[in-house]
């Protein structure tokens, strides 16, 4: 379960860093009678930091967590254990996701037909 709640977290706060634009404040409303609240990029990012400073992996596991934001191209990043942005690692498994999203934004853009067969593209 706190695996669950700790990616919940992460999510959240990231829509949050998203809705930040330059080093204005993102507004979340609330339950109730419409109220709303500001909440600053920075402390945002305060806040993912103080969040993934508290996270152990197993062995102490070195990680790297970069989001970019596609508005502005701001990005944040926060490295554990010696892992730098440009540290390689072994993706196993995750390149479907991956793979999925870049074929969903090929077509999303018009340069794919969700009818398009990979033999098009990759001969027979």
């Amino acid at each position: 379960m706190k695996k669950i709640t700790s990616f919940l977290f992460i999510t959240l706060l990231l829509f949050l860093l998203n809705a930040c634009k330059g080093n204005s404040s993102a507004t979340t409303s609330g339950t109730g009678s419409g109220s709303s609240s500001s909440v600053s990029c920075a402390d945002i990012e305060s806040r993912i930091t103080t969040f993934l400073n508290s996270t152990t992996t197993a062995d102490n596991l070195p990680f790297t967590y970069l989001v970019e934001r596609l508005s502005d191209g701001k990005q944040f990043s926060y490295s554990k254990s010696g892992s730098t942005p440009t540290t390689s690692y072994e993706s196993a498994s995750t390149s479907k996701w991956v793979s999925g999203i870049i074929i969903l934004r090929a077509i999303e853009n018009g340069n794919l037909a969700s009818t398009d067969k990979p033999q098009t593209y990759l001969g027979s």
